[in-house]
C-alpha cells in the first residue's frame, strides 16, 4: 500500500514501520499521482510503503487539512469515468466536511476524518440498506477490538456510533449506481478520538458527543487517531467481503448486534424539523426490518426516516436483551 502525506511527520504516525523510508518529492507517477493532484494539488508530497495492513491496496492519501470535501472530490471522479483503486482512502486532519442531509462540521485536532472507496458489484435493490449500515458497524467493531471492550460501543439509528450514550462517530454512505448494479461505494466516517467537538444548539434528537480519550485509556495517547485508521479501513473492506459472499442480512445482522435501540422507548422526530415540532411517534422499539426500517410499538407502519432520541438511559445497550 501506497502512502502519500505532506507532513513527513504525519506520514510517519500512520505508518512507523513502513517498508521504506519516508521519501520527499513529486508523487509517483500512476493512479496514487492523479489522485494526489487533484487532492492535495501542486503540495509536496511524502511517500511511504506500507505491506502489514490486511486491506484493499490504497493508495492512503493523509492531508494536514482538507481544502475541499474528500466525499465529494471522490464522487466527482468516480462520475467522471475514472475508476480508482479499491481501498483509495483521504485522511484530513483538518477542515471543514459535510455529514447527513448536508450538514456543515469542522474537524477538531486530534480526531479521525477519512473516506474510503471500495469496489461492490451487486444489485442495488438487494444492498443498499446493507451499505448504509456497514460503516457503522465497522467503527465499532474496530472500537471495540482495540479497547477489547463488549458492550459498551453501538449504533444510535441509524449512523451514529456511541459509546454507552454517548455519539464518538458518525458516518456517511455515498453509492455509485450504474443500470441498477451498486458499483462502487465511498464511506465518509468522522470519529471523535482525541477531543469531543461542540454541538449547534437546537437539535432535539442530538447525542451528548464524547470523545474516545476520555472514555478509555487506548485512545488516550499521542496519535491515537493513526493506531484506530487501519483497524476501521480493515474493517470496511472485510464487512464488504462478507456482504459480497454471504449477502446484505450478515451485514444487518451484525448492525442488528450493535443496537443501542432495540427494546428502549424512543421519540423519533422529523428530519430536519423546528425544535418545536410534534414526533413521529414515541415508543418502544420491537423490531430493526432489514430494509434498517424500524417497528415501533403503537406505530401503524414501520417507521424508514426520522431523528431518533431516547426517552431512558441505560448503562449499556445489552440491558434490555
Amino acid at each position: 500500500m501506497h502512502v502519500l502525506s505532506d507532513d513527513s511527520h504525519l506520514l510517519r504516525t500512520v505508518a512507523p514501520e513502513g517498508d521504506t523510508a519516508p521519501h520527499a518529492g513529486a508523487p509517483p507517477d500512476g493512479e496514487a499521482h492523479a489522485l494526489w493532484r487533484t487532492l492535495a494539488g501542486d503540495r509536496p508530497a511524502w511517500s511511504v510503503e506500507r505491506h502489514d495492513v490486511d486491506a484493499p491496496p490504497g493508495p492512503w492519501i493523509v492531508l494536514r487539512e482538507a481544502s475541499v470535501s474528500h466525499l465529494d472530490v471522490l464522487g466527482a471522479l468516480v462520475a467522471g469515468g475514472q475508476s480508482l483503486p479499491d481501498g483509495t482512502t483521504a485522511v484530513a486532519m483538518a477542515g471543514r466536511f459535510q455529514g447527513q442531509r448536508g450538514r456543515i462540521w469542522h474537524a477538531e485536532p486530534g480526531n479521525l476524518q477519512l473516506v474510503t472507496h471500495l469496489h461492490v458489484g451487486l444489485p442495488a435493490d438487494t444492498v443498499q440498506a446493507a451499505l448504509a449500515a456497514l460503516p457503522a458497524v465497522a467503527v465499532a467493531d474496530a472500537i471495540t477490538t482495540l479497547a477489547g471492550v463488549e458492550g459498551l460501543v453501538g449504533v444510535k439509528w441509524v449512523n451514529d456510533v456511541v459509546w454507552r450514550d454517548a455519539k464518538v462517530a458518525g458516518v456517511l454512505t455515498r453509492s455509485d449506481v450504474t443500470a441498477g448494479m451498486v458499483r462502487s461505494v465511498r464511506f465518509g466516517i468522522g470519529v471523535n478520538v482525541a477531543r469531543t467537538p461542540t454541538l449547534p444548539p437546537g437539535d432535539p434528537a442530538a447525542l451528548p458527543p464524547a470523545a474516545l480519550a476520555d472514555a478509555h485509556a487506548t485512545f488516550a495517547i499521542t496519535g491515537a487517531w493513526a493506531v484506530l485508521l487501519p483497524h476501521v479501513v480493515e474493517r470496511l473492506a472485510t464487512l464488504r467481503d462478507l456482504l459480497q459472499c454471504e449477502g446484505a442480512d450478515a451485514i444487518v445482522d451484525r448492525y442488528r448486534a450493535h443496537a443501542t435501540f432495540l427494546g428502549r422507548d424512543v421519540t423519533i422526530h422529523p428530519v430536519d424539523a423546528p425544535a418545536d415540532a410534534p414526533p413521529i411517534v414515541t415508543g418502544r422499539v420491537e423490531a430493526l426490518l432489514p430494509d434498517l426500517t424500524l417497528r415501533i410499538e403503537g406505530a401503524p407502519k414501520p417507521i424508514a426516516t426520522g431523528r431518533m432520541r431516547f426517552q431512558a438511559t441505560q448503562s449499556s445497550h445489552h440491558a434490555k436483551r
